[in-house]
């Protein structure tokens, strides 16, 4: 059975050296992926996306009033979208891309403090700011403080200088060794590099003797995912345990954390670190599924290129985060130990003591 995956790979192979010359054989870019499915306005903190000429931002209902009585910064509303949560604002073409604005309604005087939630850090795609969101207790994540990532292995010049003027103290490396030693992160010299390598269970190594065989059609991807979720529940919990140890201690701070993809490794450690903040569980699927958003053209690539290997419905299982996923995770840690707390406490050595000094490290007062 070897043999249909070497045919495959020549195809592969034969189509990558024939993109070297002509157009029909390279990648295409995706097309724009709507950002409207990403956002419920029933959410209790607004989503600002950063584009080259202006502002996109989605605010809560319990916001709006008249859109013009909203403005970001001393900046009025250009333009209300059809959906009146749905609000642009003019954008200077240098604008710091850490800064941090307030949207303000005049009328109600109720007020955000926001950022872009995505930082363009070149080699970056799914670089993330935590800050924004707001616990049941209306106490917010302080910007600035805690970013997720993809991996960080493609930094050019721009993107460490980016990173410096992030003045990040901590990365967390969620990849395995090999992950690592075959991409290593790039970073300054003053940057604290904190290795917790978390496989992915069995199933990566079933994976790919799947693909060597010939039988990838034969995946199935949502159960092998939700069996790497479950994974991540119960075999790795000594390594989210360090993780969690690393945000209590302020002079870790600001931190990044990030896997090869910043999706599952990565999306599953902020699930549970937004259920220690007090975070609502519609809050937790919000910040997973932006990983869709946000990966959208690097999602795109990798399915073209697995296609030669798999049918393009098997390969997106494996890209695309799904409430699935996660809720199949959250689901398992409630039946064992009640809630995502308990399990922290019970299973991760992560006591009520560090849980508080998590949240005095990471929450603003109301």
């Amino acid at each position: 059975m070897f043999i249909e995956f070497a045919t495959a790979y020549a195809r592969y192979f034969l189509n990558k050296q024939l993109g070297r010359y002509f157009n029909k054989f390279k990648i295409s870019k995706a097309a724009e992926l709507s950002p409207i499915g990403f956002y419920d306005p029933t959410l209790s903190f607004p989503w600002m996306l950063a584009k080259d000429r202006y502002y996109q931002i989605f605010i809560p209902s319990s916001f709006i009033d008249q859109p013009a009585s909203i403005y970001l910064d001393e900046a009025a509303v250009k333009k209300v979208e059809k959906n009146q949560y749905h609000l642009i604002f003019d954008r200077e073409p240098k604008t710091d891309f850490k800064h941090v604005y307030t949207l303000q309604n005049k009328k109600s005087n109720l007020k955000y403090h926001l950022g872009s939630r995505k930082l363009s850090i070149e080699g970056t795609c799914n670089f993330r700011d935590m800050g924004g969101y707001q616990n049941t207790q209306r106490q917010h994540l302080k910007w600035g403080r805690l970013y997720r990532a993809d991996h960080l292995s493609k930094l050019g010049n721009l993107g460490r200088s980016q990173l410096a003027d992030l003045t990040i103290k901590t990365v967390v490396d969620f990849r395995s060794f090999n992950e690592v030693a075959k991409n290593p992160d790039i970073l300054q010299s003053t940057t604290q590099h904190v290795h917790i390598p978390i496989e992915q269970g069995k199933e990566e190594n079933f994976i790919k003797k799947t693909l060597l065989s010939g039988n990838a059609n034969l995946l199935q991807g949502t159960n092998i995912m939700k069996e790497i979720y479950s994974f991540f529940v119960t075999e790795a919990a000594d390594k989210y345990r360090q993780f969690f140890k690393l945000l209590e201690k302020e002079e870790n701070y600001p931190l990044v954390f990030h896997c090869t993809a910043g999706k599952d490794r990565t999306g599953f450690a902020a699930a549970l670190l937004l259920s220690i903040l007090d975070m609502p569980r519609e809050t937790i699927m919000h910040d997973y599924m932006l990983s869709n958003y946000y990966r959208h053209q690097e999602n795109h690539k990798y399915a073209e290129i697995g296609s030669f290997f798999m049918k393009r419905e098997i390969v997106d299982q494996f890209l695309i985060v799904r409430p699935v996923y996660l809720y199949h995770a959250l689901q398992l840690i409630e039946h064992q130990f009640g809630s995502a707390k308990k399990y922290l406490e019970k299973h991760l050595g992560i006591d009520e003591s560090c849980q508080e000094n998590i949240k005095m490290r990471l929450l603003s007062p109301v």
